[in-house]
């Protein structure tokens, strides 16, 4: 299986993309200073425009600078308690996830990313199967964990597998209903 050089780099790109833009502005402006100064224009609005979304925006990128201290101060359960995405039992069951552990899942999870451990020591793997041929390849392959939606045709063969146990969902969108399916230690 192809594993991408760097896993942790997708929770980033936004950050990346912003340092990335912030040193091409660089370089455009010294290599040809009257004709950047647009483009310099249009970067420092961005980049300003960001630093006052979060620092005077309700609720900014939400946290404010007391919340965030705490969160700097919180183990990783704590701080994703508070987080609007992933779920309690996704945390918590993180921690149980070893390195080399695999996680599968299939089209209706959107947010497979949620599974990395906090080392990203752990492996994501895509399966394009659906129904039992998805729980099936998914026991063939000894994934630790599968994430499965609650309105897919492998929810049902999942729930019925006697290797496997729900732990609960991934996420807290309504829409999501993205089950963590974990195998059972023996």
């Amino acid at each position: 299986m192809p594993r991408h050089p760097a896993p942790w780099s997708s929770r980033y790109h936004i950050a990346f993309a912003l340092v990335a833009m912030v040193l091409g502005l660089r370089a455009v402006v010294r290599l040809s200073r009257p004709k950047a100064k647009l483009g310099a224009v249009l970067g420092s609005v961005l980049l300003v425009g960001n630093v006052m979304a979060w620092a005077w925006c309700a609720p900014g990128w939400g946290v404010d600078g007391p919340k965030l201290r705490a969160l700097l101060r919180a183990s990783s359960v704590d701080r994703v308690a508070e987080s609007p995405m992933p779920t309690l039992e996704l945390a918590r069951g993180r921690q149980t996830l070893g390195p080399g552990d695999l996680v599968v899942w299939s089209d209706e999870c959107l947010f497979a990313s949620l599974a990395w451990r906090e080392d990203y020591a752990n492996r994501l793997q895509y399966l394009p199967e659906t129904g039992e041929a998805f729980v099936t390849r998914a026991r063939a392959l000894d994934a630790t964990w599968m994430l499965v939606s609650k309105d897919a045709s492998a929810y049902r063969f999942a729930a019925a597998d006697p290797d496997y146990e729900e732990l609960g969902i991934v996420d807290r969108h309504p829409q999501t209903k993205i089950a963590i399916f974990a195998r059972r230690r023996r």
